[in-house]
């Protein structure tokens, strides 16, 4: 079998680690794993992959423009093999967190799924397997304009607003590269 490509993009790092955990627990799975960041994939060849699982970070409700062009580039071959979709964001956050009200939650969901939606209009490719993964918030790698940006939706979220936070579930995150795993085999 050839190997499974991860592919993600990154502004932080978060979804590379993110990327990382799946690719790891693809390997646990005795499945040969190849993670790349969209950066270093500008000419990579599909065929040499049996599957793939693309992440991205959600950043001003949008998902990240180089792995969109990617995609829209390499759309027919992802549509041949076994793939799927994480969208990383701190929308997902505040869906999942317990100190969300209903009302906040609802409005959540509306947004992840318009942004989740977006992206597939965008580039045309709707996976079989999409995963909403909650984000974190990384302060001590962001610019200064953005560590304003992060203090403003932490404060909206009432969150703490001046130490780096990871709401992603990885236990979550496992079941879906298992169940990822038992597609790619087929």
């Amino acid at each position: 079998m050839k190997p499974i490509l991860v592919l993600y993009a990154t502004s932080e790092g978060h979804t590379r680690q993110v990327a990382e955990h799946v690719g790891e627990t693809l390997v646990g799975d005795d499945l040969d794993v190849k993670v790349l960041n969209v950066s270093a994939a500008r000419d990579l060849d599909l065929s040499g992959f049996s599957a793939a699982v693309l992440a991205s970070p959600v950043h001003a409700f949008h998902h990240d423009r180089a792995l969109s062009r990617f995609v829209k580039a390499h759309r027919a071959q992802l549509e041949k093999m076994p793939s799927a979709f994480l969208s990383i964001s701190l929308t997902e956050a505040m869906i999942e967190s317990a100190e969300s009200t209903d009302e906040k939650r609802r409005g959540a969901i509306v947004e992840r799924d318009k942004q989740l939606e977006g992206f597939f209009t965008e580039t045309g490719w709707r996976p079989p397997l999409v995963q909403a993964v909650a984000g974190a918030l990384l302060f001590e790698q962001a610019g200064f304009f953005k560590r304003l940006l992060l203090k403003a939706i932490a404060r909206g979220a009432k969150l703490e607003s001046n130490k780096d936070q990871v709401f992603t579930n990885w236990a979550a995150l496992d079941g879906f590269a298992h169940e990822f795993a038992a597609r790619a085999r087929g």
